[in-house]
């Protein structure tokens, strides 16, 4: 039992090492044999989406998303289950699956709750946007990208301040605001190359 434990630590370890050094397939087929000895942490799943996203399979990464939902909700961690809720309304709303986009979407809204000030609600004000595009909503979408912008910005984070932004000018273009959304596309890009 000991060499088996062991063992599957040294397969946690090469996944997470593969996942390092961006080896989408070393990792992801890591992950798998290490899923068996049931003993992967929440990030662990994850970072196991993320290698099956990376390998242009992100059908499969809905299972150990929606596992880290589950876990991170469990614990008691409802802010970090938010992230891979946004994740998972990402995929579905890339498979064209709307409703189920909208039902993640909400999800993580009630998982963030009231931490406005989080990472994870600029994310969120993101996925918003998109989905409010899809649903043919452009100034709806406008609104969200612009928060996504406003906590990206507040936060110093680059990542969900440039997600905004690019949304943001996508959405102006639509809206026929030429010159302002593709300065917004504009700094979205410099932004984006710069961090």
């Amino acid at each position: 039992i000991l060499g088996a434990t062991l063992g599957s630590i040294a397969v946690i370890l090469a996944a997470r090492t593969a996942v390092a050094a961006r080896k989408w397939h070393d990792a992801a087929a890591s992950f798998t044999e290490a899923d068996a000895s049931d003993e992967l942490l929440t990030a662990d799943l994850e970072e196991w989406a993320l290698a099956l996203e990376c390998m242009g399979r992100p059908s499969e990464a809905i299972a150990p998303l929606t596992r880290a939902v589950t876990a991170y909700g469990v614990a008691g961690e409802r802010l970090r289950a938010a992230t891979p809720a946004i994740a998972l309304a990402r995929i579905h709303l890339e498979r064209g699956e709307l409703a189920v986009a909208s039902g993640w979407h909400k999800r993580a809204a009630a998982l963030i709750d009231t931490a406005t000030d989080s990472r994870e609600h600029g994310l969120w004000c993101w996925m918003g946007s998109r989905i409010r595009g899809a649903e043919a909503e452009p100034e709806q979408a406008l609104a969200f990208a612009e928060q996504a912008c406003v906590v990206g910005k507040h936060l110093d984070d680059p990542v969900v301040e440039s997600l905004g932004l690019i949304y943001r000018g996508f959405f102006k273009l639509c809206l026929g605001e030429t010159k302002s959304g593709l300065e917004d596309q504009d700094f979205a890009a410099a932004l984006g190359l710069s961090s």
